[in-house]
């Protein structure tokens, strides 16, 4: 365990540039692998022969690595750091979005977007405890910075993964192989960081080793909490929606009878828009109180209109009921700054984080798989949207029960005594 005298050393070590640096650069890379391969399934599935369910399993390899890797996370980080781990991830996930594609056959393939998604699965946990271990007055600045360029770098795998392939597709290896360049530079900004803060482990919190052991001791599970648990459904059916969309979007809006283009750019636009929540989330966290939840509910009923409109007039006003769903969208925002938000010590970020996000990407990777499933089976759009419509309103209430004005330490002592 850390002493009380390297943690304050962890912190000062890290500079307010050094740290923003460091979350914008990892925050590109951790979405930009995985939604580029979404407009491209269409060509990938002619390269591997693959049909609508192996399609589906590959769009769900985000999630259930997110939930597996994730699981890791804190250990690894208990043991080596924080930063170490981050670093650590990042290379391995520049090594398989550069080898990826050019794989011999669809397992491989796989395979490789398991080591390219190592990184952003190990961000997800660590990057909100970081940022609540690194903090010192700066945690809304991260927070939204975190946030905020996660989703545009979605956005741009999702926006430029067709332009980069060319005007036929033939150079669809190069445009998924192009992300690995922000892995290598995220490598390197963290490289100097873990450099400077040693071993910064979540174990302690921003208190005394001593301190944070003893109340440790007295509080029981995180999974004890009910905002902890509301968290983890609003997460999940979060993600759900936004993979499903990453997926299928493209070729819903093509078989409406759109171009490979556009639908590219639309699919785009679900990112674009959550960037703009993830901008100003954090801060109606901090403003709004007790009226937060009510949020919740707008963004879930949201996200159901989009989806039915989709089903009624799915070749008209696609623009509106592709930015209903984005808009859904700043539930993932919403999500992400109540992690920190929600707790107060770091350790009881590190547990929330970990048990929030591989617990939900779990619960997210039915949905691409369902989704191409039914896709398959029943050779029809409108019953797999109008299950994602019923998701959309379950999000809405599940975030609302976990986005009051409750702190989960103090849940979890009170429940511990």
């Amino acid at each position: 365990m850390m002493t009380a005298q390297q943690k304050t050393y962890s912190r000062a070590a890290v500079s307010t540039s050094l740290a923003f640096v460091g979350i914008l650069a990892m925050s590109l890379t951790m979405r930009s692998g995985a939604t580029s391969t979404g407009p491209l399934l269409s060509t990938i599935s002619q390269a591997y022969s693959a049909r609508e369910g192996a399609l589906g399993v590959l769009s769900a390899l985000p999630c259930l690595v997110f939930a597996g890797v994730g699981l890791l996370a804190v250990p690894l980080s208990k043991r080596w750091g924080m930063s170490a781990v981050l670093t650590t991830g990042t290379a391995l996930s520049g090594l398989g979005l550069l080898v990826r594609p050019w794989a011999g056959n669809f397992t491989l393939f796989c395979l490789l977007s398991v080591v390219a998604l190592i990184g952003p699965a190990l961000a997800n946990v660590l990057v909100p405890a970081w940022i609540k271990f690194h903090e010192a007055g700066r945690r809304t600045l991260l927070v939204t910075t975190y946030g905020t360029v996660l989703l545009i770098g979605g956005a741009a795998g999702s926006a430029f993964a067709v332009p980069l392939s060319g005007h036929d597709g033939q150079l669809w290896r190069s445009s998924l192989a192009s992300w690995a360049i922000f892995a290598v530079i995220a490598g390197a900004i963290w490289i100097k960081i873990s450099g400077l803060v040693r071993r910064d482990s979540p174990d302690g919190g921003t208190r005394s080793a001593e301190t944070s052991s003893s109340n440790a001791t007295k509080r029981r599970p995180i999974y004890h909490s009910r905002t902890a648990i509301a968290l983890v459904l609003g997460f999940g059916l979060q993600a759900l929606n936004a993979y499903v969309q990453f997926a299928f979007l493209p070729q819903i809006l093509m078989n409406a009878g759109y171009s490979a283009g556009f639908a590219s750019i639309m699919t785009a636009l679900v990112n674009l828009w959550a960037v703009l929540g993830g901008l100003v989330i954090p801060f109606m966290i901090d403003h709004m109180g007790t009226h937060i939840p009510w949020l919740s509910i707008i963004f879930g009923l949201l996200t159901f209109v989009g989806w039915i409109g989709l089903v009624l007039v799915p070749g008209s006003f696609a623009f509106l009921w592709v930015s209903l769903l984005a808009i859904g969208g700043f539930t993932f925002p919403l999500i992400i700054a109540l992690i920190p938000a929600r707790s107060r010590d770091a350790a009881v970020t590190a547990e929330l984080s970990a048990l929030v996000q591989p617990i939900g990407y779990v619960i997210a990777a039915l949905g691409p798989i369902g989704f191409g499933i039914l896709l398959q089976f029943l050779g029809s759009e409108t019953i797999p949207l109008l299950a994602m419509a019923v998701t959309g309103l379950l999000m809405g209430v599940t975030t609302y029960v976990g986005s009051g004005t409750g702190i989960i330490d103090d849940e979890l002592a009170v429940l511990g005594k």
